[in-house]
This record gives structure tokens, sequence and C-alpha cells, in this order.
């Protein structure tokens, strides 16, 4: 990314990574199937197409838990939910500083990695709640793994 923003949370972070969201497919037989995209963005929570992310390198991980079953949490407050900048300094802070901030998270508010940690703990995860993107990424990595090898060797 090339917003300032990007550029902080790579700074404060120590890694690559910025912005997540969860993609899922809108298949409808009228209608040539998209691949979508629900993220916390300076806007608020939206639905964009992944296509919006084209010039971007992108990780994806399978999410351990039911796109079925557990999409409600996050399509019920699309467009309702606000991005939040105080949420946002205070997982920079914890990252710098390894402790929580007294600032507390922002109810009703949300930053990115904050949305797809709370959709996977509706599905019976128990992630922190507010992780940042690289933190978010490490555990996916791990799970996703873990799935793969029990697949391999179970």
């Amino acid at each position: 990314g090339e917003s300032i923003w990007s550029k902080l949370t790579e700074l404060v972070t120590g890694s690559s990574l910025y912005h997540c969201g969860v993609a899922f497919w809108i298949r409808d037989p009228h209608y040539p199937s998209r691949l979508i995209v629900i993220e916390a963005h300076q806007g608020g929570r939206r639905m964009v197409t992944l296509s919006a992310y084209a010039g971007h390198d992108i990780d994806v991980f399978k999410a351990p838990i039911s796109w079925e079953t557990n999409c409600g949490f996050l399509m019920d407050k699309t467009g309702m939910i606000d991005y939040s900048y105080k949420n946002y300094i205070a997982v920079g802070l914890r990252v710098v500083f390894h402790i929580k901030s007294k600032l507390g998270l922002a109810p009703k508010e949300e930053i990115c990695s904050q949305m797809v940690a709370s959709y996977l703990n509706q599905g019976g995860l128990l992630l922190q709640p507010d992780p940042s993107p690289s933190e978010l990424f490490d555990v996916l990595r791990t799970l996703n793994y873990e799935m793969a090898t029990s697949l391999v060797l179970g």
C-alpha cells in the first residue's frame, strides 16, 4: 500500500503486511460470479471486488471455520461499523510496547484485523481481540499448516 496508514502499519509491526479481509464468492445464475472481500477500511466495513487489489501481493488462507454458518456476523453489519483510528493506535501501542493500551478499544468500531479475528472467533477460534495484520497472518499460517499436516499425516 502507498497510503500513510499502510506505511505506518508496516513500520510499527516490522512486517510488509498492512491489511486483511475475508474473501468469498458471490454466485448468481443470472450474473457472473465475483470474488468479494469484506474489509474494515477508513470508510468503515465494506464489500469490494477482489479486483480492487489487483496490483497488490496477496496471501490467502482457507478460513478454518464455515462461511455458510458464520457469514451473518460480517454481512449483517457491513456498512454499519465505523473504522476506528483509536483502535488502530491502541493495537500499535500494544505491538510496540508489549502492553495493553489504556485507551481501550472503541465499541462498534474496528480495524481490519479486529474484524477478521472477530469473524474467526464467531466460528469457535480463540484469537486475541486486537491482533495486527501480521499477528493474524502468523496465526492463520500456523492453523493452515496444522490443517494441512493433519490431512497429510492423519
